[in-house]
């Protein structure tokens, strides 16, 4: 009863100053800096929208410019007159509509389907983005809450739950769909100082690095003392693979500053410098595979010592009287002389101090300051730079990486990671699409769109559908977004063979390939391909009898045209024919087609394997475009 009373006197206090147009009470520092970055980042997202709206309407207009003087050059009167009247409704709208859509010219027409299917993509995208920065900004004031409430701050939480109710009315959310992560970040001790995209960069051990041309920050040299450090997570390799290098400056097999390498063989991450004849290393710790770990190599110009610590802990360390030498070479993260890293690699930092003398808790997100000479987040989400945040302008070049994201909240105290807890874990599968994936394909146009349509639209309706579904068993035991190396490994397939984009028109607009293998898989199956997503797992397969002894179906038609959707094959003469059939059954739906020539000889025999989720999303693929 006395809580009760003493909430309600404090909830009066706070009431009182705004009825009379004053407040002498301030918002928690907590909340005030949380709030903060929310504002700055839907900013920057409304700042990101902006710039990508205005850099289409620019190319829009070009097309139309350049369209408009085709038509002149080929004296087309009503094509010409057609896109001038777009140019000048467009600089009035900034939009399209499908009722703006022209029918006089059909390049202009196409011109305003991809731009509008394009700015509306983008508008959802941004909506979805928001939605997303907004429910997270509700969970940490949620878990924020919690927090102030076990420390006896009544006020201070109720100033937190204020601003809840402020937000879940204005973005119309409900309690229910930010309560349960909050509650765990909250029990799990998390900080809530900054507010940040959450990514790693995945090292895939075949081609990715990131290179930092060289500069004299990054570089040894006699009298300094250097901090390299890091999260690392190597995956599990061949113990017989060689040494691949996480960080390191390397000229030549002689002659490098420093390189911090992962050695497979006992798992260790280990230290080398060279200076010509004359060099040194450090055996360090072992590392654990497959989880997160923090990083360090710190040389002490003063003591003259190296030292290799572990999650903030010295494993070993080693007396040294001889400098780090300075070379020309880059500074590279993932690989040296063709040898690559396979892992996660996250927050790399080079300090131009010796920063830890002593254990440490490291921080999950490192922090720049006046000694801090390159610091890398990795929080691009996307693309081929990787911006330096020490403000010295050291951007590095990615290459043939893969950025993955982790919905984990920013440690204000640090702390080693924990399973379940700071660590991310990777996020459940769910099928990934390109960002103009609801665009039509290359191939095929209106012919395909109704054909392909027309087999589909009896086992599924249009829809959009992204989630797992494991107990989908495509072929053999080849399931519904199985990674492409699991799915090779299961068929018992040598290798893992070329892409190829998938370029049917329906399906997906550059979110598929197919990897193709020959071979001899029965039946007189000799190509086998595999649909994958853009993250490597597999959507649907195909089988291929490209050289048939014998005729397998009947009732083939003329009227028919694609008999092979995957490579998108479509018969070469009105004179043959294709039979198809269709076979429905737990989720998964057969489709066989055979096509013969003017003669009735077989030419080539197609069967493939398509989930339910992949018809729905060609069908809403094809709808949409129809549609337009």
């Amino acid at each position: 009863m006395t809580c009760r009373i003493l909430l309600a006197i404090l909830l009066l206090l706070r009431l009182l100053p705004s009825a009379f147009g004053s407040s002498t009470t301030n918002a928690p520092p907590e909340l005030a800096k949380l709030k903060t970055s929310y504002d700055a980042a839907v900013a920057k997202q409304e700042q990101e929208l902006e710039k990508r709206l205005s850099s289409l309407c620019s190319g829009y207009e070009e097309a139309l410019e350049k369209l408009e003087a085709e038509y002149k050059e080929a004296g087309k009167l009503r094509p010409l007159i057609a896109v001038r009247k777009e140019e000048e409704r467009f600089g009035a709208s900034r939009t399209i509509s499908r009722n703006d859509l022209v029918s006089e010219a059909a390049e202009l027409r196409h011109l305003q389907i991809n731009f509008g299917n394009s700015q509306a993509q983008c508008k959802r995208q941004y909506q979805k983005q928001h939605v997303s920065l907004t429910m997270r900004y509700v969970q940490m004031l949620s878990a924020l809450q919690e927090q102030l409430t076990r420390e006896d701050r009544i006020e201070d939480a109720l100033a937190v739950e204020a601003e809840i109710k402020r937000v879940r009315s204005e973005h119309g959310l409900k309690p229910t769909e930010d309560q349960a992560l909050s509650v765990s970040r909250s029990r799990a001790g998390v900080g809530y100082a900054a507010w940040t995209p959450d990514y790693m960069l995945e090292f895939n051990g075949r081609s990715t690095v990131v290179e930092i041309p060289d500069c004299e920050d990054l570089s040894g040299r006699p009298g300094k003392s250097i901090t390299v450090e890091a999260w690392v997570k190597p995956y599990a390799v061949d113990p017989k693979s060689r040494p691949s290098t996480v960080i390191g400056k390397v000229q030549d097999r002689e002659w490098k500053d420093y390189v911090i390498y992962y050695a497979p063989r006992d798992s260790r991450i280990n230290l080398r410098i060279d200076n010509n004849d004359d060099n040194w290393s450090v055996k360090g710790p072992v590392i654990p595979v497959g989880k997160l770990s923090h990083i360090a190599f710190v040389f002490n110009n003063e003591k003259n010592s190296a030292r290799i610590m572990l999650n903030g802990r010295t494993v070993v360390e080693k007396r040294q009287t001889k400098d780090c030498p300075d070379t020309s070479a880059s500074l590279t993260i993932g690989e040296s002389a063709g040898v690559f890293f396979h892992g996660l690699i996250d927050e790399v930092r080079v300090s131009n101090i010796a920063r830890y003398q002593s254990e440490f808790v490291p921080e999950r997100r490192h922090q720049s300051d006046d000694n801090t000479v390159l610091l890398l987040h990795f929080d691009e989400g996307g693309g081929r730079r990787a911006t330096d945040s020490s403000g010295r302008e050291h951007h590095g070049t990615v290459s043939g990486g893969k950025w993955l994201r982790f919905d984990t909240p920013t440690a204000s105290a640090g702390g080693i990671p924990s399973d379940g807890e700071t660590e991310p874990a990777p996020p459940a599968a769910s099928l990934r699409l390109s960002a103009n994936w609801e665009l039509a394909g290359l191939k095929g146009g209106s012919l395909i769109l109704t054909e392909l349509g027309g087999m589909l639209r009896a086992h599924a309706s249009a829809n959009v559908d992204l989630r797992a579904h494991p107990n989908l068993v495509l072929y053999r035991n080849v399931s519904y977004l199985m990674p492409l190396k699991q799915a090779v490994d299961s068929l018992g397939l040598k290798h893992i063979a070329s892409r190829n984009i998938v370029t049917t028109a329906g399906f997906p607009r550059g979110s598929f390939v197919y990897h193709k293998f020959d071979g001899d898989f029965g039946a007189g199956v000799n190509k086998l391909l595999l649909v994958t997503d853009q993250t490597d797992q597999v959507v649907a397969v195909q089988l291929v009898v490209e050289a048939p002894k014998r005729r397998r179906m009947k009732g083939h038609s003329r009227k028919r045209g694609l008999y092979n959707i995957i490579q998108m094959r479509r018969k070469g003469s009105t004179h043959w024919a294709v039979a198809r059939k269709a076979h429905y059954r737990n989720g998964v739906l057969r489709l066989d087609h055979e096509v013969i020539d003017k003669k009735g000889a077989p030419r080539e025999f197609t069967r493939v394997f398509l989930p339910k989720p992949l018809i729905g999303l060609v069908l809403h693929t094809i709808k949409k475009n129809q549609d337009l």
